[in-house]
């Protein structure tokens, strides 16, 4: 069962990663900014709203182990689409239109999540674990190209279109309809035994917290992947000011939409379409814990690389000259490093959690990974934003230092291979890996 459902799970994603890439935050905080004429804050809104779904993840987590998975990763894709044209028609050349622009992506980015946690819970279940890794990576690489062609032609169009948008985010649309149409394609493995042996619970806030409590390894590569997380999503409104200086500074040489969104999102995942496939066969090779560590030193890098782009631009560098052209070189190699980090960070943020359990409970561990992932994606950027005023660029080297502590905890922790859970989670997993062979 695992190869019809990787074909429909590849065509889904490919057209899921087309119509979600003119709403990630680096494509939409530029447009804001530059359309829209908006504030830093509403810049660090735009960035944490993306984590809102994630935040409430471990909550209803709960609910889904007596819910089909397929049939509600439909209905989430359908919802964004319509949200997503919804936006499409908004009269961006109006006063204070932004506000109703962030507004219409609140419920996008609270299905995505949803969708996340659900696609994590089905590949756990139709993916061997051997190579789960390897597959994963193939979906990398479609799921990083689309979202770089879709990226790269929003921005393209919203530079030479006066009606670009709207092109844009109706594509968009069609295309996350066309992911649910592949989506429902896909059967489970053993979904009716899962389905039986779940014990599905009322909705309570702090049930999936216990997690912590029980698998206390898993709770120590949560908080190393909380503060390498926070610093990176920290300077996410710094960069969007980055490439907005670098907008003005080259403005005479027609850098726009399309030039920022190369080196801001379609360099990093241009490395991590070519990256992603050596990093699977990574992942299944090594712990989590040094796969995670190793990662999070990329993105820590790209932080320094960035930030010597920012302190060598300067306003009197004849045009032309060798100098001249240093910083922009600077954050291309930056922003590729970070895609390196991205490739392994990616495959880590969707599989790393299946190294602590096993698919019965996968969705529980997935739903407090979330969480925490969407506590830092609400908090960091704001304090980016507060910190980008108090001390400026000097913020990149700062949260590159953090990274590099949170590297150095998760290079320091002993793998999950010895916690007396794993010993459960080995025995379920193998069971389950024979009885779906069997069938």
């Amino acid at each position: 069962m695992a190869l019809p459902a990787f074909r429909y799970d590849f065509l889904g994603t490919m057209f899921a990663s087309l119509g979600t890439g003119v709403i990630l935050p680096a494509l939409a905080s530029q447009f804001a900014s530059k359309a829209m004429s908006t504030s830093i804050w509403v810049v660090a809104f735009l960035f944490a709203q993306q984590s809102l779904g994630n935040v409430m993840a471990t909550f209803f987590a709960q609910d889904l182990a007596k819910r089909r998975r397929i049939p509600m990763i439909v209905m989430a894709r359908v919802g964004m689409a319509m949200f997503v044209l919804c936006i499409a028609f908004l009269p961006t050349e109006q006063p204070g239109i932004a506000g109703s622009f962030a507004v219409l992506l609140v419920t996008p980015y609270l299905l995505s999540a949803l969708c996340t946690n659900l696609q994590s819970t089905v590949r756990h279940s139709n993916y061997p674990s051997n190579v789960r890794g390897q597959i994963f990576s193939r979906l990398t690489v479609v799921q990083m190209g689309s979202i770089a062609i879709s990226t790269m032609t929003a921005g393209l169009a919203l530079d030479y279109l006066s009606w670009g948008h709207t092109i844009s985010y109706t594509l968009s649309a069609a295309c996350l309809l066309l992911s649910a149409v592949f989506y429902s394609r896909i059967r489970i493995r053993r979904e009716k035994t899962m389905l039986r042996n779940g014990q599905a619970q009322p909705v309570r806030l702090l049930a999936g917290f216990r997690l912590l409590r029980e698998d206390p390894v898993f709770g120590r590569y949560l908080c190393w992947q909380m503060l390498f997380g926070g610093a990176n999503m920290m300077t996410n409104p710094a960069l969007t000011e980055v490439m907005k200086r670098y907008m003005i500074h080259y403005q005479e040489h027609g850098f726009g939409y399309g030039w920022s969104m190369l080196g801001r999102v379609a360099t990093p995942l241009f490395v991590v379409v070519c990256v992603a496939p050596l990093a699977g066969k990574l992942f299944d090779r090594i712990s989590i814990t040094r796969f995670r560590g190793l990662g999070a030193s990329l993105w820590g890098l790209s932080k320094f690389l960035v930030f010597f782009a920012v302190i060598s631009l300067s306003s009197t560098t004849p045009p032309g000259t060798f100098l001249f052209w240093v910083p922009w070189v600077a954050v291309f190699v930056g922003f590729a490093a970070q895609g390196i980090g991205q490739a392994a960070g990616n495959i880590a943020y969707n599989l790393g959690h299946m190294n602590f359990t096993s698919p019965e409970r996968s969705h529980d561990y997935m739903g407090i990974h979330l969480t925490f992932q969407g506590i830092r994606g609400l908090a960091a950027p704001m304090i980016g934003a507060w910190l980008f005023q108090l001390i400026g660029m000097s913020l990149l080297p700062v949260a590159g230092a953090l990274i590099f502590v949170a590297v150095a905890g998760f290079l320091l922790m002993k793998p999950p291979g010895n916690a007396k859970s794993q010993a459960v989670r080995v025995a379920s997993q193998d069971a389950f890996d024979n009885t779906a062979g069997r069938l």
